[in-house]
């Protein structure tokens, strides 16, 4: 109910890195707390140490197949049962991995479904580019949405009040577009 204000070094940090960097968010008096940090009784966020990780010492070959086999796992636990799935796919490598891996189940005749490679963005930018080749390259049925200034304050307006800056507003994309997408669809992300 009070005044709020922008952050600017919340919003140089999203520029730069793509999210509001520490503690803050877009708007100066809402904070999150940092990765791997929790609050104490007094209300002090304390930082948590990193986890030990180990080593892994294998051939390449082994801990790419390993790798593969448990993204293949885990993108058929998540699409069992649908028949429509979306991919959000920007031409970046993460969404391209994805995107290989449900090319790989299709023609394992592990899934049985539709999917369709979702792109968002300028017509001409290298996003749009390279989604669609790679959509085209697997035999995806491709759209492309536009991302308007509309869609954009819209998204900025859907983080600031429903999401408490938590999620920089470019990071929603054009999620009301999937409003007409059938209930038991699913919208995959790779990141």
């Amino acid at each position: 109910d009070g005044d709020l204000t922008w952050d600017v070094g919340a919003i140089m940090s999203v520029l730069a890195y793509n999210y509001p960097c520490g503690d803050r968010t877009l708007i100066k008096e809402i904070k999150r707390n940092p990765w791997l940090s929790k609050i104490d009784d007094n209300g002090r966020c304390i930082l948590e140490p990193i986890p030990q990780h180990g080593r892994l010492w294998k051939p390449i070959e082994t801990i790419a197949e390993e790798f593969c086999r448990l993204l293949c796992d885990e993108a058929m636990q998540a699409c069992l049962g649908r028949r429509q799935i979306y991919l959000l796919l920007s031409g970046g490598l993460d969404s391209r991995v994805i995107a290989g891996i449900l090319a790989k189940l299709l023609a394992d005749g592990k899934l049985d479904c539709k999917v369709t490679a979702v792109t968002w963005g300028l017509s001409n930018s290298r996003d749009v580019f390279y989604s669609r080749k790679v959509a085209h390259t697997l035999g995806f049925e491709w759209l492309h949405i536009q991302n308007g200034k509309e869609d954009i304050f819209r998204n900025l307006n859907l983080s600031i009040s429903k999401l408490g800056c938590l999620i920089p507003s470019q990071d929603l994309y054009r999620m009301d577009w999937f409003n007409t997408a059938a209930s038991n669809s699913l919208v995959l992300a790779g990141s």
